[in-house]
């Protein structure tokens, strides 16, 4: 017997605390439909996302970077899950936000680094470093990011119900030849 695929077909709920109503919601993704002036060719370079709600979107005018999940124990609660599916951005000034900036709130994860976040739905949008936009995680890109996980780090300190598939290598702490270890030595 094959599996079957099953995914949640709830629509986003907005509720009435909302700053965002149902028709600033659809008005905001007609508009961001009406950006997509790119080519096919283009568009493989072109990365959209956004949270739950629709309050907040973003666009990437290039590809995503290395992609990577940490479970360390501050990431799991960060971003709500066994790991933190994450993407960086090559060149930050390629990233903008399409709408909603102002409904984003910012929590400090470590010296330097801080998440953002959807204030309205609690979606985990990006990481923000040296006050530009470093990566967003993965579950907010719209389709397919174009990107896998590369690797998986702090696995040693990863959630007791968490099992890793995949190829991808894993590492106990940080990856060996990060920015991070590099400063450690």
């Amino acid at each position: 017997m094959e599996p079957r695929a099953v995914s949640c077909s709830a629509p986003p709920v907005l509720d009435t605390t909302s700053r965002l109503s149902s028709v600033q919601w659809i008005e905001a993704r007609r508009e961001l439909a009406a950006l997509d002036l790119t080519s096919s060719e283009e568009r493989r370079a072109v990365v959209d996302g956004g949270c739950h709600c629709g309050a907040v979107r973003y666009r990437i005018d290039g590809a995503l970077g290395r992609a990577s999940a940490c479970h360390c124990s501050r990431c799991r609660k960060v971003f709500s899950g066994a790991s933190s599916a994450y993407a960086e951005i090559p060149d930050a000034s390629k990233f903008s936000w399409v709408i909603g900036e102002d409904k984003l709130t910012e929590y400090s994860v470590a010296s330097g680094f801080r998440a953002a976040f959807c204030r309205i739905c609690g979606s985990t949008l990006c990481g923000i470093s040296a006050n530009q936009v470093h990566g967003v995680t993965l579950g907010t890109v719209d389709g397919d990011p174009g990107v896998q996980i590369e690797m998986h780090t702090f696995v040693g300190s990863k959630a007791p119900w968490d099992h890793i598939g995949g190829s991808a290598p894993q590492f106990e702490e940080e990856y060996p030849n990060s920015e991070a270890s590099e400063d450690n030595q």
